[in-house]
């Protein structure tokens, strides 16, 4: 199997070495260089500098006039956001399936084109909202499937984090994050909970959005965003998200017709209550962040083996999209 790497961040670099370490051998790694960077991140974000990155992980580095239809199996595209739909459409044409990091992009240009290649050349596409493969997140979704707490009735999706304490190897105001024109901002940037929020309930629709950038940060875009959902049986769901919590905070809590749950990531903890009885507490004490992303691995090097189908996270990254894309237009 080969598999090109375009863009070799932070994020990039983590889903490189896991897959080295998961495949070793059994798998052909290419870089397509379109920068001169040669830091080496670790997954602790300390970073060192380099004469080559591919050198460093001993990757064969390719321009893309080399690569001829159907030589490329699997593209990692995990450079900037604003530039995923235009190498994603450019790796399509040539027949390559498609790993998109999160978001899938900065807005909704180019994702019918990508769609329609998709088909045409049956090329799978997935997008990195890794937290789907979280064993905390699985079984949340198997409680609401199986209705042992009845229906969801009300919730609240909470992330936030400190932004310049995620980019320490560099100088936070210069990262994609930062700015507008490149896909930052809170909404985007953090929209691991708004998929998360259209993974675990059905039917959502945006009723309320407050984007706003409040902090002394030294952004363009902004820090924080605030939504509120509503199911089809009219109940709210409210989702928080910015770049201003330090020390950082991330949970889920949901209130069932007959129980609650409260999911939290940094605490390790999924506790799940049903009325009347004791409340369970499930511990994910030995669980480390790479094995939330070497589950995600693990899925998509298999099932990009198997028959062509349009993948349900990446049409469901789609309408992350368009909950953004609104969520900006009715900002109160």
């Amino acid at each position: 199997m080969r598999i090109l790497f375009i863009g070799l961040g932070s994020i990039g670099q983590r889903h490189l070495r896991i897959i080295k370490n998961l495949y070793q051998k059994k798998i052909d790694i290419y870089y397509l260089k379109k920068t001169n960077s040669n830091i080496v991140i670790n997954d602790n974000l300390k970073a060192k500098k380099v004469k080559s990155l591919s050198k460093y992980y001993n990757i064969k580095e390719i321009n893309l006039s080399e690569i001829s239809p159907g030589f490329i199996d699997l593209t990692f595209i995990t450079n900037i956001v604003s530039e995923h739909i235009n190498y994603a459409l450019k790796m399509a044409r040539l027949k390559s399936n498609l790993f998109i990091e999160k978001p899938l992009s900065n807005n909704l240009s180019g994702i019918k084109s990508l769609i329609n290649i998709s088909k045409k050349n049956k090329i799978k596409i997935y997008v990195g909202y890794h937290l789907r493969f979280h064993p905390g997140i699985i079984k949340l979704k198997n409680l609401i499937v199986s209705k042992v707490l009845g229906k969801p009735i009300s919730g609240l999706f909470y992330f936030g984090e400190y932004l310049p304490m995620t980019r320490t190897y560099t100088d936070y105001s210069k990262t994609h994050m930062a700015q507008k024109k490149l896909g930052g901002g809170a909404t985007l940037s953090l929209s691991h909970q708004i998929d998360l929020c259209i993974h675990l309930i059905k039917n959502l629709t945006l009723t309320y959005s407050s984007i706003s950038k409040k902090s002394n940060l030294k952004i363009n875009t902004d820090d924080s965003c605030k939504i509120v959902f509503k199911d089809i049986d009219n109940s709210s769901f409210f989702l928080v998200q910015n770049f201003l919590d330090n020390p950082p905070d991330f949970f889920i809590k949901l209130n069932f017709e007959k129980g609650y749950s409260e999911w939290n990531y940094l605490n390790k903890t999924l506790i799940i209550h049903e009325n009347k009885k004791k409340v369970r507490k499930i511990n994910f004490l030995k669980l480390e962040r790479n094995h939330i992303f070497e589950n995600q691995i693990r899925f998509i090097i298999k099932d990009c083996k198997k028959p062509y189908e349009l993948n349900k996270g990446f049409l469901e990254s789609i309408d992350c999209l368009k909950i953004i894309e609104k969520a900006k237009k009715i900002n109160i």
